[in-house]
Formats: C-alpha cells, structure tokens, sequence
C-alpha cells in the first residue's frame, strides 16, 4: 500500500527527497570542516586565478602591473600554505620562482626569464587546484625528446650535444618543480634528479670524464624522470641497492614455499576434521548405501 502510494503521487516522493536533501546540505554547512573546506577552495581558485593572470601581464611585457600582480600572487600563496599544510615544499618553491620573475621584471633585460618564472607558477596554481589532465603532464612529450638526445648523443660520444640536451633538461625540471612539488612528487625525488643533472653538466664539461660514467647517470635520469610522469610504475627501481635481483627472487621462491606449506596442513586439517563428524550428509549413490 505505502509503495503504491508513492509510486502514485512521484511528485510529493521528490518533494521529500529535496527537503531532506536541503536539511542535510543546510547542516553540513554549519559544521567547521564544511566551512573550512569551501574557504580552501575558493583560496586555490583565487591563487590559480591570479597565477593566470601574473602569465598573461608578464607575457604582455606591462612591468608595473606585473610587480604588482606577483605581489598577490605571492600572498595567495601564502594562504594556501596556511590552508595546506602539506603543500609547503611546493610553496617555497613557489616563491623562488616569484623572487626570480621579480627580479627579471626590476631589471627589465631578461623578459623570457620573468616569463619562465610566471609560468612556473601557473603550471603550480593548476597542480594545486588538481584538475584532471594537470598542464605539467602536458611537457612530457619535449622531456622524452631531450632524454632521446641525451641518449643518442651519448652513445655517438657526441659531448656537445649531449651538453646541451642536459641544459635544455635542467630548464625544463626548473620551469615544473613548483608544479611537480604540488603534484606529490617527493622533494627527495626532485633533489635527487638535480644532484644528476649537475653532475652530468659537471662530466660533460670534463673531457677527462669517462662517458660509460656519463651513460649511467643519463639512464639513471631517465628512470626518475620517467617515474615523475608515471611513464613508469615500478618504483621500486630507486629501492636501496641491499636487495639485490637475485636476493629478491630468493625471498619470492621462500614465500611461495611457505604458502605452499600452509595450504597443504589447512586441507590436511579440514579432512581431519571432516572424517571425526558423526553425521555427513552426502547425497547420490553414497546416501543409498549408508541407508
């Protein structure tokens, strides 16, 4: 009757479930972690907001109103280190990258500096506000092109090039770090692939270097980076050099021994414990017999 009922009148059914609806929304409003959250989001909004903008005024070459558009910058990114604090490392990136564009912009003879600068944070604003498809994804295509270069020049023993696919790489990770910082990646990580790229600029520009050195630290670099850009999931490529290939095989083969074991007294168990039962049902041709 209830069910017929409504089923009957579907109206005064969504009636109900707006009103019911509203009374929860109107309750969730009125609790803390609502009300901090909706705060939050409108901090991220306004900080990608304004990153936005500090990109488009720089690249407009309008000196004064792109100081005065990084100085808001910055102070929205200081809010969104006091809402998250998760995200401090990736704020102080942040500011370096607003010291350098401001910089560029107070001596007005380095535009593309001030410009890589203010895309940086743009590239952080749109990690922090955690779109689907991040803009810092988008610069995985150039990063393979120049580990290709790396690799190839490399194995040519072409260290001029190799030099310069290192260069090009070391702006590219500058230009993403706020952003890969927002993004999760560890500041371990990050400093891990700069203390390889220094170290390849530092063997490429001693001729005196072996370059089988040189291909080890670019395949090094290429396994990071490709890890960053989930190219690769196997993060257990930078696990401690203790535990060896062969080591691990040992411990799978133990454990799969192991396993093994423990089925075999567990089915042992459930025979024995099947075989002392008084009564089994069984059914067919077997319950015949018994009756």
């Amino acid at each position: 009757m209830v069910c017929g009922k409504w089923a009957a009148r579907p109206t005064a059914a969504l009636r109900v479930a707006a009103v019911l609806s509203a009374m929860f929304w109107l309750a969730a409003a009125a609790t803390p972690d609502f009300r901090a959250s909706a705060t939050e989001g409108d901090t991220v909004v306004r900080f990608e907001q304004a990153a936005n903008n500090w990109y488009d005024v720089v690249r407009s070459r309008e000196r004064e109103r792109a100081l005065a558009q990084a100085r808001l910058v910055r102070l929205l990114a200081a809010e969104v280190r006091v809402e998250r604090p998760n995200l401090s490392t990736a704020m102080d990136a942040v500011d370096k990258a607003i010291d350098r564009g401001e910089r560029a912009l107070k001596a007005g003879v380095d535009a593309q500096e001030a410009l890589s600068a203010a895309a940086s944070v743009r590239l952080a604003a749109d990690a922090v506000a955690g779109h689907r498809v991040p803009l810092w994804k988008q610069y995985i295509r150039p990063v393979r092109g120049e580990l290709d270069r790396l690799a190839d020049a490399v194995h040519d023993a072409d260290r001029t090039s190799a030099f310069r696919a290192v260069v090009r790489l070391a702006a590219i990770v500058r230009l993403l770090e706020p952003a890969l910082l927002a993004a999760g990646t560890e500041p371990e990580m990050m400093a891990y692939i700069r203390r390889l790229l220094a170290g390849l600029d530092r063997k490429l520009a001693d001729g005196a270097v072996p370059l089988q050195d040189v291909d080890r630290d670019a395949a090094e670099l290429r396994k990071a980076v490709l890890v960053i850009f989930g190219e690769e999931d196997d993060r257990d490529a930078f696990a401690p050099p203790s535990i060896s290939d062969g080591e691990t095989t040992n411990i799978i083969g133990a454990a799969s021994i192991f396993a093994a074991i423990l089925a075999a007294l567990a089915y042992t168990a459930y025979r024995m414990y099947r075989g002392g039962q008084d009564v089994v049902p069984v059914r067919g041709k077997g319950a015949d017999r018994n009756g």
